[in-house]
């Protein structure tokens, strides 16, 4: 039987949470960088009423973007693929964005499950290492910008 997974809206009991996810190491530099752009659709997901991460939709360059967290102990449960696309209807705007590490091949497979092809490439640092990533886009116009800033 599978999990119910769902969105709502961010609650200030759900911060705990989100804090414990931000102490894994990849997560502090994109967090930071989501949550800090103007403009920005945060939803908690949640599956059987626990919090494993988040979805967020925000503009990165001019550009929309999505971008989501699932904690590690949840992982490979299938819960960012199915939180993805319940959020992608939520989000209307297309073309729209979305990057994975080069080397987080569930992240990679997570966005190419919900309709996503790679565009570009470009990178972040994260922990003083600079990390190659995929560009993602959706939408009928796929052939467009992809800024790696």
């Amino acid at each position: 039987m599978a999990i119910e997974v769902s969105l709502r809206e961010v609650a200030e009991q759900d911060l705990s949470d989100f804090f414990v996810h931000q102490l894994e190491p990849a997560h502090v530099a994109r967090l930071g960088e989501s949550l800090s752009t103007a403009n920005v659709k945060v939803r908690t997901i949640s599956a059987d009423d626990k919090i494993v991460g988040y979805v967020a939709h925000f503009w990165r360059n001019d550009q929309p973007e999505v971008s989501y967290w699932i904690g590690s102990e949840h992982w490979n449960k299938g819960f960012a693929t199915r939180a993805l696309r319940r959020f992608l209807a939520e989000v209307e705007v297309r073309p729209l964005y979305a990057r994975a590490a080069k080397n987080n091949i569930g992240s990679v497979r997570v966005l190419e499950k919900c309709g996503f092809s790679v565009v570009g490439e470009g990178q972040f640092v994260a922990e003083g290492h600079e990390v190659g990533e995929f560009i993602f886009a959706l939408g009928e116009s796929q052939s467009g910008r992809a800024d790696s800033g």
